[in-house]
């Protein structure tokens, strides 16, 4: 289901769709349509992760690589407090 969701939103026409969004009512669109026509081909290699949009080059990373960002456990900034006893008074 989820498959058919992302190639339905990446379709040429839906893309039209929300690139006209809002234009009639506030002369302008509120979306951009930021899907690009998927490629025929497959990946060559054997590519796991494919990072577009906003960034300055396409990454493409293998299976290996996104195993070896994700094996360890994120740590946090932000230290921990140390715990607290509350003690109730009469």
């Amino acid at each position: 289901m989820a498959a058919k969701f992302v190639q339905w939103i990446i379709s040429a026409d839906t893309q039209k769709m929300i690139g006209g969004y809002g234009t009639d009512k506030f002369g302008q669109p509120l979306f951009y349509p930021s899907a690009k026509p998927a490629s025929s081909a497959a990946p060559s290699g054997n590519v796991a992760l494919t990072v577009t949009g906003l960034v300055e080059k396409e990454l493409k990373l293998t299976s290996d690589a996104v195993k070896a960002s994700v094996s360890s456990r994120p740590r946090s900034s932000i230290p921990r407090r140390a715990s607290r006893t509350m003690k109730a008074s009469r």
